[in-house]
């Protein structure tokens, strides 16, 4: 973890505020053990924030909340689903899905409380989450957070290069689309830095 002593005794003082608050209970489940709940839960917590505001919850396309609701269902089936939550008093504040395929794990879908942003418990709930790396066989755990995500940058500050590779294929009109394609690919890219 990169987080310094000084970032460490913060979140430990909000920590300390939450439970102030009321009961503050972890749970993790690598399981399907109330998961249809907690799903709900999920959708409706990510729905109370800025995505539900502007329309881009999981939740506000059918669609996307059926393929959502599947992918959990589907990973929990092969015991490749974990799933952390603080609750406070009953109520989540903080959730977190994972798909385990070791040795990888990788982030799927987190959501906050954005009521108690001032106390962090997404990323407390992220700091909870580096347990996943002393589980059998999981010696990787990938955020999958944009590479300048702030809160993230801060618990996981190793990256890997993801690299591209496109192979022209078909005839020379094919190809010629495809080099055109490819140049205009990295153009963007090149200016989005």
């Amino acid at each position: 973890m990169a987080l310094d002593k000084k970032r460490r005794k913060e979140l430990n003082r909000k920590r300390r505020r939450l439970e102030e608050l009321g009961e503050l209970v972890l749970t993790r489940h690598d399981d399907d053990t109330g998961l249809g709940s907690w799903i709900a839960q999920f959708l409706e917590l990510e729905q109370a924030g800025w995505k539900g505001a502007q329309g881009s919850a999981i939740s506000s396309a059918p669609n996307t909340e059926a393929v959502f609701r599947e992918s959990l269902e589907a990973a929990a089936r092969l015991g490749k689903l974990e799933r952390l939550a603080f609750h406070l008093d009953g109520q989540p504040v903080a959730m977190l899905s994972s798909f385990v395929c070791e040795p990888h794990a990788f982030g799927f879908k987190t959501t906050f409380d954005e009521s108690l942003a001032k106390l962090s418990p997404g990323m407390l709930l992220q700091v909870e989450n580096l347990a996943i790396l002393e589980r059998r066989g999981v010696t990787l755990s990938d955020s999958c957070a944009a590479p300048d995500h702030p809160m993230i940058g801060q618990i996981w500050p190793d990256r890997r290069e993801i690299v591209k590779l496109s192979i022209p294929i078909g005839g020379s009109l094919r190809r010629g689309i495809g080099r055109a394609l490819t140049a205009l690919e990295l153009h963007r890219g090149r200016n989005r830095k």
